[in-house]
């Protein structure tokens, strides 16, 4: 037969194969687009969708024709769904602790604090306001009127799933080693029941009451199935064990709403039905888990979900599986034989690259190693990655993992796009430590694609031990000269911070406290005070509980005193690196955040007074803007009000935002009496930018309705108003990008990562409590410095947002700053909205989707 023949003859077989395999599927949902397994599904109580949860925070909605899919914003396996019985909203759980609100109207997930971090797997609605939540080592949650508390825990037993009993006062829980227990949804009063006697682990998965018996008495018992193929009945007093006619785990059970009969799902594919008397058994056309079941509210089908995304339909479930698996054989055979008749070359010469490939398989083919060494005051920790192979690897992401509490670490992850055959490239990560820790292992894991498997592959990075020392100090008196014999013999490291906004004497003063406080001995100072000008020097001396020597010098430099600034210069010594490092950060921490405050301090008090003394200058004129001597008294009296608060304070102002508020109010007044047409500013708007990116502002409609009034505004005269007038409008237009770029942010933040702003903003770590708060006081520069440190979370577009959108944002923020001063002159307005537009523009284009 001829090659040409038996391409046709394959081409053929390939199409009756896919003509198979279409009606075979056609009578099933649409594939629900995800491979994470699906654990739980609920339909609404009006039965307008179902809503499905599954590995990895995946959270779908089934409409009986079409998959949505919710982003979750969270990383761990959801477990199960359950909907309030008013359809209001829907709860869901699943690792972690992690307990999720689904809110039906805006179709938006938020989550709920539950304070552990135990797996939560089943849960149930006792009526329209209380539901119970039970998990991992006996845990029970009770809710109600949208407050949670955790009850006594039950057992120490791992309870998977619960469910009350209607018309009654009482549910069922159970779970690991055939726990059963009857729970009535207080503290302490519940029963347990005796244990079955099974022949398995006894893992119980699911129960269900039957709905019937509300109306035959006969009717008034639960199902429980289990591992093993366990079947279990219980009709409020005894257990009794039923036949199921399979050993494969049964995962999940749910009542068809009339109660004639209930549907019982497991491992394999296995669906069973039993109407009270027997089982029988039901082809789902999968051999994946089946992990939840649930009848749609009219009884028209049942939804079934599992492993690998599977949905199907019942009773439509489609052909057994075996006929699947006869086609996939027939497709083997033919392929097979194709290749042998027509690629027989080709063939052997992929079978040596196997060989190869299995070669480099066995004995690795790529290696990566690790070391730790010492730079100035950091610790580096270096992984050199080489590439044996006979091909280049790509995508090669290193990850370090080091305790977070101890260190911390410039990079969570870094990445090099190619290493080429027998070629090897090292990565560097910076940790600043931060506690004191002694032998700390520090690893770290490498993946990376590799072409010739077609696959990621991890290799581990064995791990390195370093220490750093963060010692108990004691006092230790000292003379200058045998100071300076001493400090010759040790090891060194310096920090200068120049252009401190305080004189030279409170600097000097600050620092030396700083350090004294540490129980450290301080040797008499040398201060010179000549013709306005200042300089104090001054050494310090201490040992640690082991005998290691330490010692600081501290010297302050100002000029005149008018001038107030001050430069420090501190050395620091110790006897060798690990406690060298230690020592450094437990010093200049302290006076890091000490002089960043009052450097804070000062720019806030003196931006007010300068914003008091341009305000009151222009006060005539504010009286015929705002339309009435009434207005105008109640701003001045807020001026008045300010500087009352600046005279004699001894502490930092409260706010950081005083100069914006007042700039707020003003823009806000000014409006007010020119009876500004928010409508005519939406439509100003949506001229302005194509659809795509007016949806996307629209997305956040605090920030929209700010560009809304901002355009508005342009009906007032600027022209006639006063400079801080002016400066109060343009700002409209700034307070817009600021929160339009800070809530699109937030939105793309993983749960539990920490994000770095550089050393003079910090980090924001979004596993504490505050830190939502902390990311809504973020000003345009910080949001600059969110991006540009933490790259691989926000960005979509480096190589733009390197050549163009950080230059914008900084031009943006350089902008408003300018605006924002009282004595510098405003920008054109023109310029002002070009630039606004085309950083939502860029922004939109540049970031992440959520």
């Amino acid at each position: 037969m001829s090659r040409k023949k038996l391409v046709w003859i394959f081409l053929v077989f390939i199409i009756s194969l896919n003509i198979a395999f279409i009606f075979i599927y056609t009578s099933q949902p649409a594939s629900s687009s995800t491979h994470n397994n699906l654990n739980g599904i609920a339909w609404k109580s009006d039965g307008g969708y179902a809503l499905i949860v599954g590995d990895q925070g995946t959270i779908l909605t089934y409409d009986g024709s079409d998959f949505r899919k919710i982003q979750s914003h969270v990383l761990y396996d959801l477990l199960d769904v359950e909907w309030k019985p008013d359809g209001s909203y829907a709860l869901i759980v699943g690792e972690s602790g992690t307990i999720l609100k689904f809110n039906e109207s805006k179709k938006e997930i938020s989550e709920i604090k539950s304070y552990t971090n135990t797996y939560l797997s089943g849960l149930c609605w006792k009526d329209n306001d209380i539901a119970f939540i039970v998990g991992g080592s006996g845990t029970v949650f009770r809710w109600e009127n949208e407050e949670l508390t955790m009850l006594e825990p039950r057992t120490e037993e791992n309870l998977r799933n619960i469910a009350w009993k209607s018309h009654e006062d009482y549910a069922l829980i159970i779970g690991s080693n055939g726990t059963i227990l009857r729970e009535y949804g207080n503290d302490t009063n519940f029963i347990q029941l005796p244990k079955p006697n099974l022949n398995f682990s006894n893992y119980l998965f699911s129960v269900s009451w039957n709905p019937r018996a509300d109306w035959e008495p006969h009717s008034n018992y639960a199902l429980i199935v289990g591992e093993g193929g366990s079947v279990l009945r219980y009709d409020g007093n005894t257990l009794t064990q039923l036949s199921s006619g399979t050993n494969n785990w049964l995962t999940e059970i749910d009542w068809k709403t009339d109660g004639s009969y209930v549907l019982i799902v497991g491992t394999q594919g296995t669906c069973l039905e039993y109407d009270g008397n027997s089982f029988s058994a039901k082809a789902s056309a999968t051999d994946h888990i089946l992990n939840a079941v649930d009848w749609k509210p009219d009884d028209s089908y049942a939804l079934l979900v599992g492993g690998d995304g599977t949905v199907r339909e019942y009773p439509s479930l489609g052909i057994d599986p075996t006929i699947v698996t006869n086609i996939w054989y027939g497709e083997l055979f033919a392929l097979i034989g194709i290749a042998f008749a027509i690629l027989y070359d080709a063939v052997k010469s992929r079978m040596k690259r196997y060989a190869l490939m299995k070669h480099l398989m066995m004995n690795g083919d790529v290696a990566a190693e690790s070391a730790i060494e010492y730079s100035h005051a950091h610790v580096l920790y270096k992984v050199k990655i080489k590439n044996n192979t006979t091909s280049p690897i790509s995508d090669i992401r290193v990850k370090p993992f080091l305790p977070k509490e101890l260190f911390i670490l410039d990079h969570d992850e870094k990445t090099i796009s190619l290493i080429r055959p027998n070629e090897s490239k090292t990565t560097t990560f910076e940790l600043r430590p931060r506690g004191e820790c002694e032998n700390i292992d520090i690893f770290g894991k490498v993946s990376y694609y590799n072409a010739d498997t077609d696959s990621y592959r991890e290799v581990d990075v064995k791990p390195k031990t370093t220490k750093i020392i963060c010692p108990v100090l004691r006092r230790k008196k000292i003379g200058e000269d045998e100071w300076q014999e001493t400090v010759q013999n040790l090891l060194k490291l310096d920090k200068s911070m120049d252009e401190l906004p305080i004189s030279g004497r409170e600097c000097f003063d600050i620092a030396t406290h700083v350090i004294k406080d540490k129980n450290i001995y301080m040797l008499p100072p040398k201060i010179i005070e000549k013709e306005g000008m200042f300089r104090g020097i001054t050494k310090f001396y201490c040992e640690g509980v082991k005998g290691l020597k330490y010692a600081v010098q501290v010297e302050v430099i100002a000029g005149p005193a008018k001038d107030l600034l001050s430069k420090l210069i501190i050395n620091i010594y110790a006897e060798n690196k690990e406690s060298l490092i230690g020592f450094y950060y437990s010093i200049l921490d302290d006076l890091e955040k000490r002089m960043s405050e009052i450097g804070k301090d000062f720019i806030l008090m003196q931006h007010v007074a300068d914003l008091t003394i341009k305000m009151k200058k222009h006060e005539e004129r504010q009286k015929d803007i705002y339309g009435g001597y009434e207005e105008f008294k109640r701003l001045q009296a807020k001026i008045d009000k300010m500087e009352k608060e600046k005279i004699g304070m001894d502490e930092k102002l409260k706010s950081l935002y005083e100069l914006d508020a007042i700039y707020k109010l003003l823009a806000k007044d000014l409006m007010k009496r020119k009876a500004v047409d928010v409508g005519q500013g939406e439509k100003i708007v949506e001229d302005e930018l194509d659809e795509r990116y007016l949806v996307e502002i629209q997305r956040f409609k605090q920030a929209y309705e700010l560009l809304c009034e901002a355009e508005a505004s342009k009906a007032v005269d600027i022209k006639d108003l006063p400079e801080s007038g002016r400066k109060a409008l343009l700002l409209v237009y700034f307070n817009a990008v600021e929160i339009f770029i800070r809530e699109k942010l937030k939105e793309l933040v993983p749960k539990g990562v920490t994000i770095l702003l550089g050393d003079e903003f910090g980090h924001i770590n979004t596993r504490k409590k505050d830190w939502e708060e902390r990311w809504n006081n973020l000003s345009l520069g910080s949001c600059i410095y969110a991006v540009k440190n933490n790259k691989y979370i926000f960005l979509k577009n480096e190589e733009k947002w390197d050549k163009h959108v950080e230059t914008l944002m900084h031009t943006i923020r350089d902008m408003r700053n300018n605006i924002a001063h009282p004595s510098k002159k405003n920008p054109d307005a023109a310029l002002v909205r070009r630039k606004v537009y085309e950083i939502i523009k860029e922004l939109t284009d540049v970031l992440r989707e959520r």
